[in-house]
């Protein structure tokens, strides 16, 4: 069998790898990015389109720019081909699992946000791609609550959920891809021009890494006591930046958050759950836990969790006073 080649280091790339019956023949990524050539994705080199000309590979385009690689391809007068394509409905139907199928507890927001009086977070857009209302006052609540120092994300994207951590932490690091890795994403999901890190630039206690999390060093910042985890939610990217974090914090003191851990329909995402798994060791897997009314999945070390409330009281029923604020933000070009 001829080795394979993917078109596209990318989340669609990796989801492939995961698809790809012979995934053991495919020898590497090309992608059009020049930061990416010479590096590595899932352990394997990421070469230049010009790879492709002297070499007989079986290529797959895994990109959503399929038609812009399907005219590159033939320009360069390559006309065998295929595309890898997933349909999402039939993925969630087979790759999730009802929160009540797992052993896992359950961490109440609203006994979090019960201990403080009065709690706002400045800038939500509510865009598509985001996260929800919960996942970032789990955020703040936590970083409020244990006197957060310094937090960490990967994974950026309009950039409201570190800045609601950063109204109340010491400092902020972002770790995410470039701008213009996300203009198609942007257009895609919320119809709307590149508002990446929109709102995180604004803060000055924010430092913003624009690099690819899977290959970071992460002596450039300080070991966080609240890290979120926000970015490639492939297995293999979840997978490989949870054993990251980990390998980077230990798992006594460091409280890890990951987004799109669950459904709105309490259904466990189980490519994120099983990544999650098969990174941390039996003894730690206790300290595993589901946070309600959210999206999240989240870790907290064994002395926290004396000062979490579980959701374990099915006659309670937290309700929330909610008042609203519009705000018109007009995109600038960040130089």
């Amino acid at each position: 069998m001829r080795n394979i080649m993917l078109f596209g280091a990318s989340k669609l790339g990796a989801l492939a790898y995961q698809f790809i019956e012979n995934n053991k023949n495919i020898v590497g990524f090309i992608d059009n990015d020049q930061k990416k050539w010479g590096t590595t994705f899932l352990d394997l080199p990421v070469y230049p389109p010009t790879e492709l000309l002297n070499n007989e590979y079986k290529i797959i385009i895994t990109s959503s720019y399929k038609d812009e690689i399907k005219k590159q391809l033939e320009e360069m007068g390559i006309f065998s081909y295929e595309i890898f394509g997933v349909s999402f409905e039939s993925l969630d139907n087979r790759n999730s699992l009802k929160a009540n199928e797992t052993n896992l507890g359950k961490v109440s927001v609203g006994a979090l946000l019960s201990e403080f009086n009065h709690f706002t977070i400045d800038d939500l857009s509510f865009s598509s791609g985001g996260s929800t209302l919960f996942d970032y006052f789990l955020l703040k609540l936590i970083s409020a609550k244990f006197n957060i120092k310094t937090y960490l994300e990967i994974g950026t994207w309009t950039g409201e959920s570190i800045s609601a951590v950063a109204e109340v932490a010491e400092h902020c690091f972002s770790i995410s891809l470039p701008d213009a890795t996300l203009d198609h994403a942007f257009m895609k999901h919320c119809e709307k021009n590149n508002f990446s890190r929109y709102f995180s630039y604004k803060r000055d206690n924010i430092t913003h890494f624009i690099e690819d999390s899977s290959s970071f060093d992460f002596s450039k910042v300080p070991i966080p006591e609240l890290v979120f985890i926000d970015g490639d939610h492939s297995y293999e990217g979840v997978r490989k930046d949870t054993e990251n974090i980990f390998n980077f914090v230990g798992y006594n003191e460091t409280i890890v958050v990951w987004h799109d851990y669950r459904t709105l329909r309490n259904e466990i995402i189980n490519s994120t759950h099983q990544a999650v798994l098969d990174t941390l060791p039996s003894p730690y897997q206790q300290n595993l836990f589901l946070v309600s009314n959210s999206l999240c999945g989240i870790y907290i070390p064994e002395k926290y969790q004396s000062y979490f409330e579980f959701d374990e009281d099915m006659d309670t029923l937290y309700s929330y006073e909610i008042s609203m604020i519009a705000k018109q933000n007009k995109r600038t070009i960040i130089k």
